[in-house]
This record gives structure tokens, C-alpha cells and sequence, in this order.
């Protein structure tokens, strides 16, 4: 059995954790971050508080912070654990620490009819982390989607004890996140008006730079930077085009700016990285290739059922 806590996607330093397992017996475990457990596929069971606690498919499970446990599950089970950082959540303020909840199993059914959004944005949150197409420009999408998530799961806690605590609705939110990160990710080569932007989606400019701040954690213009460097990384590795061409191409003013943008994200220059091979997958080295793409199919098939019931 595999038991080794592993942060697969440590390499976005996203602001949560996230492990994957095809099978796990864990005992008497206790740590500072809240945890959820997913279970994608078989049977797992929670020990905590002296209770047993029974997970079967598409069931959630959250464990309280420092609150001793031992998770432990039938052979060929698929289990998603995240762990939220403290950190993120104190810059936020997010207090789960202060607000103990009743631990208990949640179907996503029951998640879907009661409190849609925090189901919605699971899924969405994990198709973006397993596409094959994940990259630096996706990894602020996914952050914007855990600020929306982390706050709505917040809420859906307190309305377990407050009943009068209101729900957001989270749809135009993620259209605002959208039509930002489609607009600069179109226009990145050119010089990008925030103004123009903000009249696109009916904000002031002082709005939308709060907006981009607090749900994907940078200002505009180093989400602009980002999305130039990615471009400009791909093209080092791609091709033969001089760096000079390349930092222009993608809206560096010139290479001067390109190689302190990649210094300061992997510490190295444009000519030295261009003999490396960067990668930011870390699910082989975790996984052999079998248990892989097993754990995909099966996380694919879940994701399809939860589509249709949401």
C-alpha cells in the first residue's frame, strides 16, 4: 500500500496540497491543516473522535485541524486527499481552526442539491490540474477557482451551525475570471490595456485590479509577465528563433526583461535554459504509468457522473 503523503503538483506551488491513492492505510495521523478526502472509487473508512466513519464512491469526508485520525481503505480504491495551507487561508481570513466542525461523510448528491457550488468547483478545479495541457498560465485559473472554492466550503460550514449565513453565486465570478485570462492570454504580445479591460467587464480599473488580486494572488501586470514568459519558455524550447525575436514576439520590450522574468522564476537565463528540458509533471515520477492512467480513467468517469448531476 502506498502511504507516502506526496504533493503531486508541488512544482505549481498552488496554495493547497494534493495526493493521490490507489489504495491507503493510514493510522493515527494528525497534522494542522484541514483535510478533505475524496473517494473516486471503492470503500474507505475514517477513524476519528472514536467514531467509524464509512466513504464509498463520490463521498467527501473533512477532517478537523489537529484532530487525530487513521483513514484506511479496501484494495483498488482511488482517494483524492487535500490539504489546505494555513498560510493561504490566514492571508484570507480563513479561520477553519476556529471553527470546528461535526465530522461527517457528504455525498456530493447531497452537495450538488444543498450547496452546488462546492462540488462545481472541485471538479472543475481538478479537470484543470489532470488536462494534459496544464501549464504555468493554467495554474492561476486554478488558483482563482481554490479562492472561490475555499470561501464557499467557509460558508457552507457556517450554515451548518448558522443557518442564516448567505451563499454566493459564484457563476459570474468565474465568467469575470475567464474573460480575464482569455483577454491577456489573446493579447500578451501587444501592449495590454487594463482599462480596456475593465470596461469589458463593466468594472472601474480600481475594482478589477482588487479582482485579479484576490482570486488568482497577483497584480495585472505580473499576470501579464507570467503569461509572456510561458509563451516565451515554449518558444526556447520549441524552436531556433534568436532570443531577441522571441522576447519581442511574445511583448518583452527586450531580452533584457525576458531573462530577469526567468531568473527570477527558475533562476536561470534564456541561453541556459534553453539547454535543459524544463518539467513541471511530477504525477510520473510518483506513479508508475499503469496506476496512472487507471487513476485517470477512473477520476474521468467520476467527473462525467458528477457533470450530469450538477
Amino acid at each position: 500500500m502506498n502511504n507516502d503523503y506526496i504533493d503531486v503538483f508541488k512544482a505549481y506551488k498552488l496554495p493547497f496540497e494534493t495526493a493521490f491513492f490507489m489504495d491507503i492505510d493510514q493510522h493515527d495521523e494528525i497534522h494542522d491543516e484541514i483535510e478533505l478526502v475524496w473517494v473516486i472509487k471503492g470503500s474507505v473508512k475514517v477513524y476519528t473522535n472514536n467514531q467509524e466513519y464509512h466513504l464509498t464512491n463520490q463521498t467527501l469526508f473533512m477532517v478537523n485541524v489537529n484532530e487525530l485520525h487513521s483513514i484506511v481503505s479496501d484494495a483498488k480504491s482511488v482517494i483524492i486527499i487535500y490539504r489546505f495551507k494555513n498560510e493561504y487561508l490566514y492571508e484570507n481570513n480563513l479561520f477553519f481552526n476556529k471553527m470546528r466542525f461535526k465530522s461527517r461523510v457528504y455525498t456530493f448528491k447531497e452537495l450538488a442539491y444543498k450547496y452546488k457550488e462546492v462540488p462545481l468547483l472541485i471538479s472543475q478545479l481538478i479537470r484543470i490540474l489532470i488536462s494534459p495541457d496544464y501549464n504555468e498560465i493554467l495554474k492561476y485559473k486554478v488558483i482563482g477557482l481554490y479562492h472561490m472554492f475555499v470561501y464557499e466550503l467557509y460558508t457552507m460550514l457556517l450554515k451548518e451551525k448558522y443557518l442564516d449565513v448567505k451563499s454566493k453565486n459564484y457563476d459570474k465570478y468565474i465568467e469575470r475570471l475567464n474573460i480575464t485570462l482569455e483577454y491577456i492570454n489573446t493579447n500578451y504580445n501587444h501592449k495590454i490595456s487594463q482599462e480596456t479591460l475593465a470596461t469589458t467587464l463593466k468594472l472601474s480599473k480600481y475594482r478589477l485590479s482588487h479582482f485579479i488580486k484576490d482570486y488568482i494572488g497577483i497584480s495585472f501586470q505580473d499576470y501579464v509577465t507570467s503569461v509572456r514568459l510561458d509563451k516565451a519558455m515554449e518558444l526556447l524550447r520549441t524552436t531556433i528563433l534568436d532570443v531577441s525575436t522571441i522576447a519581442k514576439s511574445v511583448g518583452f520590450s527586450d531580452v533584457k526583461y525576458l531573462n530577469k522574468a526567468l531568473k527570477d522564476r527558475i533562476n536561470m537565463t534564456s541561453l541556459k535554459y534553453r539547454k535543459y528540458v524544463l518539467s513541471l509533471s511530477t504525477v510520473n515520477s510518483i506513479m508508475n504509468k499503469t496506476d496512472l492512467e487507471l487513476f485517470k480513467n477512473e477520476l474521468s468517469t467520476c467527473l462525467n457522473i458528477l457533470s450530469k448531476t450538477l
